[in-house]
């Protein structure tokens, strides 16, 4: 066998062990997508009425699968920073109660606490 040969049967070889590598890479993130599946179904009813844990949990999850699947890539800004004018803001002036929104009633599993 010479140098030529043998090149060329290891990269055949390295490309067999590449697609491989990659099939169990996706068999394993259908698994763990899954698994999220399963616990996002166990979440919602609880987030749905409002329990704080379990909506953490469930962003949590969906944050997990945003970036399993590769959704969460980064973004480049490529642009110009201007100056820009300061602007005052007087905190010691209260709001006028008239001009707020009224607040909802809370709801019938937020009374049950």
């Amino acid at each position: 066998m010479n140098e030529r040969t043998a090149f060329y049967d290891v990269q055949a070889e390295l490309g067999k062990l590449d697609r491989t590598k990659g099939r169990l890479a996706e068999r394993l993130r259908d698994l763990e997508l899954e698994r999220l599946d399963s616990l996002t179904e166990a979440l919602m009813p609880t987030a749905q009425d409002g329990d704080v844990p379990a909506v953490l949990a469930l962003v949590w999850v969906m944050e997990r699968r945003a970036k399993l699947m590769g959704l969460d890539a980064s973004t480049k800004f490529e642009g110009q920073i201007r100056h820009v004018q300061p602007v005052d803001i007087s905190m010691d002036a209260s709001p006028d109660p008239e001009a707020l929104p009224p607040l909802a009633p809370p709801s019938e599993s937020q009374r049950s606490r």
